[in-house]
């Protein structure tokens, strides 16, 4: 019974977080709204309230699962029996991969709405730090040479560069051959800074 309870209450919240991501991803930051999602999911606002109390605590849910999943990415994209090379390549293929995810446009989202939101600043700066350094272990992984702090930059570095790479997805055409020829470029540079640093 209490299992039942658990799951219909996990159901519920992943419920209210996947259309939240969709009005975010749809409308923007202004326009979402805990009264308005509860009235477009048909249940009560203390309901919601009782899973999310502020609209700053649902984004920081939305975000914190959002990072879950590309460090589950990072973490999985490697195999101790392959080669650095082949594990480099694999490792920037599945950051690459994530940035064509259109959920990774939340972040950019996320980004926007800090300007003038001081808390979710702290809260982006955390979720970097910890991308950070599920980056930095899975670079160590691949390459045992980088000392810890070039590994550390190395992520920070990474991590800079993909942000930049996500705003230019915004305007990009990605099928044009000047953007592939950049991607291809990209790729090759993130590899071999892993590969040689």
């Amino acid at each position: 019974m209490v299992k039942n309870i658990k799951e219909k209450g996990q159901k519920k919240r992943k419920m209210i977080i996947d259309h939240a991501k969709n009005e975010l991803l749809i409308h923007g930051v202004n326009s979402l709204s805990l009264r308005k999602i509860s009235s477009d999911l048909g249940i009560s606002h203390g309901n919601l309230h009782y899973y999310f109390k502020t609209k700053d605590h649902l984004l920081s849910d939305i975000f914190n699962e959002e990072i879950n999943k590309l460090n589950k990415s990072i973490s999985r994209s490697t195999d101790r029996n392959s080669s650095i090379e082949e594990n480099a390549n694999s490792l920037i293929n599945a950051i690459l991969n994530d940035t064509l995810d259109p959920t990774i446009q939340l972040w950019l989202v996320l980004i926007g709405e800090s300007i003038s939101n001081h808390n979710l600043v702290n809260f982006i700066k955390d979720e970097n730090n910890l991308y950070e350094t599920v980056l930095a272990n899975q670079i160590k992984v691949i390459n045992s040479k980088i000392s810890d702090n070039d590994s550390k930059y190395l992520a920070k570095y990474i991590r800079c560069l993909i942000d930049g790479f996500c705003i230019e997805l915004l305007y990009s055409d990605t099928k044009s051959q000047v953007f592939k020829k950049f991607y291809k470029n990209l790729k090759a540079h993130l590899v071999e800074l892993i590969i040689n640093t």
